[in-house]
């Protein structure tokens, strides 16, 4: 059902006129991610956030690649504990639920990707194939930039102290991200992978 690990067959992904989906998983966490800024010479910037008791979430995302214009959409969910095989079978199942014809998954080879929830996906919906990563192949995966910009833009500096104002925080971020087809086709390109991708 899934490939053995040589990256996405785009050619077989085209002649079943399949979207490609790029999809991956990260955490953001009330302490801040740390960045580099100007400020007044001799006083050091300083960024309140908490020290103990942080909180962390889980978050999962794809980057949609649609079948004949290959224009990008995105989608994420802030999961409810870690990315586990029943959570990666609830997100398969809301990707089915919002693309229609063949679906092709790429991602890497997490354990949750291979748990026996997902398995059960892939039994029940034929129209679902998936596509393993080449091992500690991050660049090869668009999504990955939709964290970096996440981390580096919208999530820097923030002041969050409580999970749901990150969870907050973190969808609104998200979601201006994955409704920019330009950047998302720019993140496509940066991985230099041989598809071809609309949107500006």
């Amino acid at each position: 059902m899934a490939s053995g690990g040589g990256g996405p067959d785009r050619g077989k992904a085209e002649e079943e006129g399949a979207t490609l989906v790029f999809a991956d998983e990260t955490g953001v966490s009330t302490q801040p991610p740390v960045r580099k800024t100007w400020g007044v010479k001799g006083k050091t910037p300083v960024v309140e956030s908490p020290q103990r008791g942080r909180k962390r979430l889980n978050v999962i995302g794809a980057i949609a690649l649609s079948p004949v214009r290959r224009l990008a959409r995105g989608m994420s969910t802030v999961l409810d504990g870690p990315a586990n095989g029943e959570r990666c079978a609830e997100f398969l199942r809301s990707l089915l639920a919002s693309i229609r014809g063949p679906v092709v998954v790429i991602w890497d080879n997490l354990a949750a990707h291979r748990a026996k929830e997902v398995k059960e996906v892939l039994g029940r919906h034929p129209r679902l194939r998936l596509e393993r990563l080449p091992a500690y192949a991050p660049e090869l995966n668009p999504e990955e930039g939709v964290w970096q910009h996440a981390k580096s833009c919208g999530l820097r500096g923030h002041l969050c102290f409580e999970a749901e104002r990150l969870r907050d925080l973190a969808e609104d971020v998200l979601e201006g991200i994955n409704t920019d087809r330009r950047l998302l086709a720019g993140f496509v390109r940066q991985t230099k992978l041989p598809i071809r991708v609309g949107g500006g």
